[in-house]
């Protein structure tokens, strides 16, 4: 009866775990749908403001940003919240494969600055974003540690390496000096545009917009991301969960069957016992 009555209680266990699980699933696949709502709007604000850019050095290509390469700073996207499977270990495995040892870190989420913790590359640690809601207080944080470092102003390399949903890995891009990596725009006009400031202000001022629409992009992306590996972690882990709650419910079925033949037994055992004291008494 102790033994059953302990799996028992091991499958109850099971069954709150798993509304747990499955709550914390649903909440991720609800994330991801906010998110890919808002992902493509915010992706064309980025191709917008690059194409603004990539005209305006076309006719003015002497304001095109040079980039001083010789110390880059790694931007990583990690996560704030667990139950995400490996999505932080991948991070650190691409970084351990592609950043040379030298080189300066920021990391973004909790979970990802553990992971780093005795990573002495890493100079600045700060919060990630939970939710989608959560995306507006982060990229502040990020951008005043950014201004901090005086990596806004001047041709210091940045790089942001983040996963990206629609490749199912993890990439790294260059965000700043803005507009480095832009090609030459296809010659679309016979004329400059219409500018009402000089050259140079008018491509910081799209500067400015087009990292916090880039920080704004990535971080969704990398938010998107995120809950998709959550969902099927957790598909993963209830399926594990129903697998095992129905051996033991199989096994708790198996020692209730026999509990019932050891009752019924004793039952017949009592019944003979009584029997044969009736015998006995009518013998004498």
């Amino acid at each position: 009866m102790s033994k059953r009555r302990h799996l028992e209680s091991h499958r109850k266990q099971l069954v709150e775990i798993r509304e747990i699980m499955n709550s914390m699933k649903n909440l991720a696949y609800l994330e991801s749908r906010k998110l890919s709502q808002r992902l493509g709007s915010q992706l064309d604000a980025v191709i917008t403001i690059e194409k603004a850019a990539a005209d305006l050095i076309h006719f003015y290509p002497e304001i095109k940003p040079t980039v001083d390469e010789s110390s880059p700073v790694i931007l990583l996207i990690g996560s704030e919240r667990g139950f995400c499977a490996d999505y932080n270990e991948a991070l650190v495995e691409y970084l351990e494969q592609n950043v040379p040892e030298h080189l300066q870190l920021f990391a973004v989420g909790d979970k990802l600055s553990q992971r780093l913790e005795s990573d002495e590359r890493v100079v600045t640690r700060l919060v990630g974003a939970s939710t989608m809601d959560e995306a507006g207080d982060i990229i502040n944080r990020i951008i005043e540690s950014l201004d901090t470092a005086q990596l806004l102003n001047g041709n210091r390399l940045l790089r942001l390496m983040y996963h990206e949903p629609a490749q199912k890995q993890v990439v790294m891009k260059n965000i700043l000096p803005a507009f480095a990596d832009l090609l030459s725009a296809p010659e679309q006009y016979a004329t400059a545009p219409d500018i009402n400031l000089p050259p140079t202000v008018l491509l910081n001022e799209l500067a400015e917009h087009h990292l916090l629409a880039l920080l704004y992009n990535n971080l969704y992306a990398a938010l998107m991301a995120e809950n998709l590996s959550r969902i099927d972690h957790m598909e993963n882990a209830l399926q594990r969960i129903d697998e095992k709650t129905l051996g033991l419910t199989q096994q708790c079925n198996i020692l209730r069957q026999e509990e019932i033949i050891e009752e019924i037994e004793i039952i017949l055992l009592n019944t003979r016992l009584a029997s044969k004291r009736h015998e006995k008494r009518l013998e004498k």
